[in-house]
């Protein structure tokens, strides 16, 4: 265990501490408050009317919501069982979207820019991407790392993507300290402390389950959420792992045509309304599959909500374990 690794794993223990202390209340602040300029509200406003009048009521919802953060037009009954499933971060725009998009993006992009011209290209989309989105706190926070990190292996330096995300989350936490009350930024957040933190140990396991990529980001992201979950909801499928292993593979394929959409929406009204028809099959294979999944109640535990004691303790554990894992 390296000095570096060991200051990484305190300043992540302080932030922890840090939004738990003080992410207990009962008036958190609207996320809403993040908006976009007048244009971008109304290139919002036309792509929910294209999402609306190509796909049914629950995929347009569903559509919005992955794209473009908004939850006004997703079903009550959707939203419920995105709850009962531990799949309520696919439910606004995230800081996942970005990680799911980013590297086959760029490498889509070399195949026609070099490497520094593509760059260029990559941090702008990613901007814009901010910029539709309303700059809500966890896409921000994507975007500042993203950029931080392609620009850091641009000049020649060893990306650390843990330093990275903790020095992104302590300058969004005191330029906004109410952050620490958004609900999507702790999601948001906790997930890629688990994909930087958890899912290497994961895939040092001598199980091919957890060697999977897919599975390990899965289950990390799991691991590293559960205490919010619990703090907000006090409830949690254990099938959760697998569902979101699941839904996955269709995710980036869903935010790359909403994304299109978004782009062409700027020039032809009926080239996004094609294109988010061309996303029909992937949103109703995630649509039937949270139905499905929310009507089987056997995985599903109730608990009381938990208090930031408890999910400190859990962290304090999990921590723990990564570190002993390690060090051997």
């Amino acid at each position: 265990m390296t000095k570096r690794n060991s200051i990484n794993y305190f300043l992540v223990l302080i932030l922890i501490v840090r939004i738990l202390l003080f992410s207990n209340t009962s008036n958190p602040p609207d996320p809403s408050n993040f908006s976009s300029p007048l244009a971008f509200t109304s290139l919002q406003q036309r792509l929910d009317l294209a999402f609306a009048s190509s796909l049914p009521n629950k995929e347009a919802g569903l559509l919005s919501g992955i794209v473009l953060g908004t939850k006004k037009s997703l079903p009550t009954k959707l939203y419920q069982q995105m709850i009962q499933t531990g799949t309520i971060h696919i439910a606004v725009a995230s800081g996942m979207n970005i990680t799911l998009l980013i590297t086959p993006l760029f490498n889509f992009l070399t195949l026609f820019l070099n490497r520094k011209i593509a760059l260029v290209a990559l941090t702008i989309l990613i901007w814009f991407y901010a910029l539709l989105s309303g700059f809500q706190p966890p896409i921000v926070r994507a975007s500042l790392m993203a950029s931080l990190l392609y620009l850091s292996q641009e000049f020649g330096r060893k990306a650390d993507s843990l330093r990275i995300l903790i020095m992104t989350g302590y300058v969004m936490v005191m330029v906004k300290p109410d952050l620490i009350f958004d609900l999507s930024f702790q999601l948001s957040f906790f997930s890629m402390l688990g994909l930087s933190f958890i899912q290497p140990t994961l895939r040092k396991s001598s199980n091919r389950l957890l060697k999977s990529e897919n599975f390990s980001a899965t289950l990390a992201c799991q691991l590293a959420t559960l205490p919010i979950i619990m703090a907000n909801f006090g409830e949690y499928n254990l099938f959760s792992p697998f569902i979101n292993f699941l839904i996955l593979p269709v995710v980036p394929y869903i935010l790359g045509i909403g994304l299109l959409a978004a782009f062409f929406s700027l020039f032809s009204r009926m080239i996004a309304y094609l294109l988010a028809l061309i996303s029909y099959p992937f949103l109703w294979y995630l649509s039937r599959l949270l139905s499905f999944c929310a009507d089987v109640k056997i995985f599903q535990v109730w608990t009381p909500k938990w208090s930031w004691g408890l999910a400190l303790g859990y962290y304090l554990i999990v921590g723990w374990w990564v570190y002993k894992k390690r060090k051997s």
